[in-house]
This record gives structure tokens, C-alpha cells and sequence, in this order.
């Protein structure tokens, strides 16, 4: 299934979830909010009926015997007219006695109530009129209770038990008409939810999109990706980090492809070497002798630095290169691979400069440091101009020794001072070679330093040539 049409469900189920929640919520509060506007309108019937009662008992003599049901049972009519009362004995006649109070009688079943069925209680919570649900009712029911007060007393009560929902034919069909409206709106906002997802995820996913193809293109290793303002949100951030992955498989490609030819020149050269001279020892062009046994000799050992430096490549890169760590004297470790090339030092006439205090402990393979120290030194020896100057120093700073070893001119330009320690790099690819080594000292060096948590770096300096930085953590702590 495609990423779109699973955005598209996923929108869709998402809209639907929340649609059916909102519309749950909204009857759940509608509902609850009708049944307190019903109860509240029952109240204010209650209040105004028990208003009228309250007059009713007042005028009876403070007693609810032979209140009007008509009273009890409507809430918009005045009861009828009473006779009058006699205020004493004098204004009645001798045999005259008072009127008996009417007795409560039920309504007629045609008379038409306002309101649910409705119960009179006096002050001790007897029925005076009406009756009390069935228990069954009553649990279900709401009940609704408005007190009767007269006189500021507590005379009765009046009691109702609305139906839990609405019962009327007018209230049941503002209930439909509110459940079609809802339905309704739920259908517009799930056709208007499914066009938004039609429209939006399309444009949401064009970047994705334009992503995956560049993906297939690096896939395909063409490098020529180039995304142009790339938008400020994650897909523009995706979009650099492809822009920059592209840069660098193709600066990559080329290193790779330089490498192989480098390492074909390097090898080539003392094979040919070797190849011409037993050539013309054969044809007795040349004697075999010692010196041209010698001869071979020196092709043979170039071609073994060769290798064995290929294959402390390799080993730095895979990490499989060995290290037996020790606390060592740096200072010593300076002055023992200084004293291998005093020889070659005077014979280019290039005077040497140190300072390198003693007692400088780090936590180091010796025999990989002199292979380092060995490297630096060795082009130094190679590429300084004669007569020339290498300065070598040691200072303590902290959690870190730093060891500076500079030469005079020639330099490197400036720019390329990383570069120095990529494999088999000349600062001038077309200049005849000046070293034995086929360029990879620098960069296994830069293995070296690395596997001590150390750092390495080239500069250009003061005396005209180049400076190598090496800084190293004392007693193993990390820089």
C-alpha cells in the first residue's frame, strides 16, 4: 500500500474518531443541558402552583381540608369562587350552621393536565392529593420538590417524577430534529475531511516524493542531485542531508578513483623498474653483479614499504590495528626517533632546533608513536629544501601534551592543509617524486593519533614550511 493512501486511512479514521466523539459529547451535554431546562421549567411550575396553594390554604384557615382540586391541578387557573365566610355567630342565623368544606375530588378523565402528575404534601410529608409513583417509577423518574411556604413556614410540599426522557410529542420530535441535525453535520464534516485528505496528502507528500527519487538516483550512483530551496521544515532538513550525502559520494568516487590509480602508479613504477633491468641483464646488456643485485634490492624494498603501509591502512580503517597501551616518556620517544635520521639531517645540512622537556608521561603504544614521530620526520628530511631548519617542541597544557614539529620552506598552499593526510596526496600531482614512500605515512599517523583520542593537524609555519600539531591525553584522559 502506498505511504499516501495510508495517510489518506489514517486521516480518515482520525476525522471519523473525533467526529464521533464530538458528536457524543455535544448530544451527552445537550441532553444533559434539555433535561436541566426541563427540570427547571418544572420547577417554575411547581413554584407558581404551589404560589396559588399557598393562598388557597391561607384563605381556608391555614388548613389544606376542602382545598379546590382544580387549584392543585392546573397551574394557569384561579380555583372557583368559595361561598363567603362568616366572621361570627351574630351575622348567622340561630339554626344556621357553617358550610361543610368541600371534600377533594379526583379530576374528570377528560380534564387535560399542565405538567406531569403531580403530588401534595402537608408539612409531615403526607399525601393530601395526587398519588406516589410505583417504586419502580420512582428509582427511574426524576423527582422534582418545591416547597410550599406561607407566612415564612414550611406548610407542604410539591412533588413530580419527570420521566428520564422526554415524553412529550412536541419535546421527542425537537429530539429528532436535534439527532438529524447531528447526523448531518457529521456527514458534511466527514465528506469535507475526505476531500482535505485528497487534496492536502498529495501536496504534503510531493517533497517525499522528490526525496525518494533522489535516494534512487545516489542508489544508481549518480551524484548530479541538487535539491534548491529546500523548505524550513523536516523534508527541507532531509533534503540538505541528501544535498550534502550526494557531495560527498561523489568527492568519494573521486578520492577512490585517484586512490586506485595512485596505488597503480606506485606499484607499476619499481615493477617496471625491476622488469627492465632483468630485461637487460638477460640480453648481457648489464652484468649481474653486486650492484645491480643491489639495485634489485632497492626495488624489491619499495615495493615491500608499499605494501606493508597498504596494509596498515587497511588495518586503521577496519580497526584491526593492534595497540598495547603503557604510561611512556614522550620526550624520550622524541629524542630516540630523532636520533634515526641525524644522518640524513646533516647530509641536507638542516639544523635542528628542540625543546623537549623530560618527564612528560602519556598514556600511548611506544612502538606506534616512533612510527608516527618516524613518518613526520621523514618528510620533513625529504621535502625541506637544503640548507634548512626543523624545530621540534613539547609542552605540557593542561590534560594534553603537545608535540609541534616544523620545517622550513617548501610549504603547502594554503587550503589544503587537511588534505596532507589523505592517502597519497601531492601538493603537485605532476612534479617527479622526491620520496621513496609512496605518500601514506600522514595518513596512517592520523590512524594512530586518533586511536590515542588524540588529534593531528597541519599547518603552515613560521619557519617557511610545514607545522604538524599532535596533541595527546596525559594518562589516558580524553581530549
Amino acid at each position: 500500500m502506498k505511504l499516501s493512501h495510508k495517510l489518506t486511512i489514517i486521516l480518515l479514521a482520525f476525522s471519523c474518531m473525533s467526529l464521533m466523539l464530538a458528536l457524543a459529547t455535544a448530544r451527552w451535554s445537550f441532553e444533559q443541558g434539555f433535561n436541566k431546562f426541563i427540570i427547571a421549567q418544572e420547577k417554575e411550575r411547581l413554584s407558581q402552583l404551589g404560589e396559588m396553594l399557598a393562598l388557597e390554604y391561607a384563605l381556608n384557615e391555614r388548613s389544606w381540608e376542602g382545598i379546590s382540586p382544580y387549584a392543585f391541578s392546573h397551574q394557569s387557573n384561579r380555583p372557583p369562587p368559595r361561598r363567603p365566610k362568616f366572621g361570627a355567630q351574630e351575622h348567622r342565623g340561630i339554626n344556621q350552621h357553617p358550610p361543610q368544606r368541600r371534600a377533594y375530588q379526583l379530576p374528570s378523565q377528560n380534564e387535560q393536565h399542565i405538567g406531569p402528575p403531580t403530588t401534595l404534601l402537608d408539612s409531615q410529608s403526607n399525601v393530601i392529593a395526587g398519588s406516589m409513583p410505583s417504586d419502580a417509577a420512582t428509582n427511574q423518574d426524576i423527582k422534582v420538590s418545591v416547597a410550599i411556604v406561607s407566612e415564612g413556614r414550611k406548610i407542604g410540599a410539591l412533588e413530580s417524577y419527570l420521566p428520564p426522557s422526554p415524553s412529550s410529542t412536541m419535546a421527542q420530535e425537537f429530539m429528532r430534529q436535534q439527532r438529524t441535525s447531528f447526523i448531518a453535520v457529521g456527514a458534511l464534516a466527514l465528506l469535507v475531511s475526505l476531500i482535505t485528505a485528497v487534496i492536502i496528502v498529495p501536496k504534503l507528500l510531493s517533497p517525499f516524493k522528490k526525496i525518494v527519487k533522489a535516494v534512487e538516483q545516489l542508489a544508481r550512483r549518480e551524484y548530479d542531485v541538487k535539491f534548491r530551496q529546500p523548505p524550513s521544515d523536516e523534508f527541507g532538513v532531509l533534503m540538505k542531508d541528501i544535498n550534502a550525502l550526494a557531495e560527498a559520494l561523489e568527492k568519494h568516487e573521486a578520492t577512490q578513483k585517484q586512490w586506485l590509480a595512485d596505488i597503480s602508479h606506485e606499484l607499476r613504477t619499481p615493477l617496471s623498474i625491476l622488469a627492465g633491468e632483468m630485461e637487460l641483464v638477460e640480453a648481457g646488456v648489464r652484468q649481474f653483479d653486486k650492484v645491480q643485485l643491489a639495485s634489485f634490492q632497492d626495488e624489491v624494498s619499495r615495493l615491500t614499504r608499499l605494501v606493508n603501509d597498504l596494509y596498515q591502512l587497511s588495518l586503521s580503517d577496519i580497526g584491526g590495528m593492534h595497540f598495547d597501551f603503557e604510561m611512556v616518556d614522550i620526550g624520550g620517544l622524541l629524542n630516540d626517533s630523532l636520533a634515526q635520521f641525524n644522518l640524513a639531517l646533516k647530509a641536507k645540512s638542516i639544523t635542528v632546533s628542540t625543546y623537549i622537556p623530560s618527564n612528560i608521561e602519556v598514556h600511548a603504544d611506544a612502538q606506534r608513536l616512533r612510527q608516527v614521530f618516524s613518518n613526520i620526520l621523514s618528510n620533513s628530511v625529504e621535502y625541506t629544501d637544503s640548507p634548512g631548519q626543523v624545530r621540534i617542541t613539547l609542552v605540557e597544557t593542561g590534560n594534553k601534551a603537545t608535540i609541534d614539529i616544523e620545517d622550513s620552506a617548501p610549504g603547502i598552499t594554503t587550503g589544503n592543509e587537511k588534505q596532507v593526510f589523505d592517502p597519497l596526496y601531492r601538493e603537485d600531482s605532476s612534479r617527479k617524486r622526491r620520496t621513496e614512500g609512496a605518500g601514506l605515512g600522514l595518513s596512517i599517523s592520523q590512524s594512530i593519533i586518533h586511536a590515542h583520542k588524540g588529534t593531528i593537524n597541519a599547518a603552515s609555519s613560521e619557519l617557511g614550511g610545514v607545522k604538524i600539531s599532535i596533541a595527546l591525553p596525559i594518562r589516558g584522559n580524553i581530549i
